[in-house]
């Protein structure tokens, strides 16, 4: 199996609103912001009829963060927009979908973030 997930970050790192700022899970503590962080939400094997796994199917959440709720709007935006022109050549990505979003209230950090959820099929 092909891993997908060093393309997926260097097309999050390609988003020149997020400045590289780019991290598995969690934020380093001395991140600047605006900022973006990632997780495997679940891998599905796509197998054929003979029960051979021909592609996987993953699911990722990818949180926009932002001082302002402007700010975080136009990150999330600028990601969604970098996710739907990747294709992605190794592996290769047969289908990529935006599938849920939404503002999520961060009080204890007095963060703004918008939480993408994504799906990639690819062999």
């Amino acid at each position: 199996m092909a891993e997908i997930e060093p393309a997926l970050v260097d097309a999050l790192e390609a988003v020149a609103l997020a400045g590289g700022r780019v991290w598995p899970l969690s934020w380093p503590q001395d991140a600047t912001w605006p900022g973006i962080t990632y997780q495997l939400i679940a891998r599905t094997p796509e197998a054929a009829l003979d029960r051979t796994v021909g592609a996987w199917r993953d699911r990722w959440q990818i949180d926009c963060w932002a001082t302002s709720y402007g700010g975080v709007v136009a990150l999330a935006g600028a990601v969604t927009a970098a996710l739907l022109a990747w294709h992605g050549a190794s592996p290769r990505v047969l289908s990529l979908g935006v599938e849920d979003g939404g503002d999520m209230a961060e009080p204890a950090t007095a963060l703004n973030r918008r939480r993408i959820e994504a799906v990639i099929v690819y062999a």
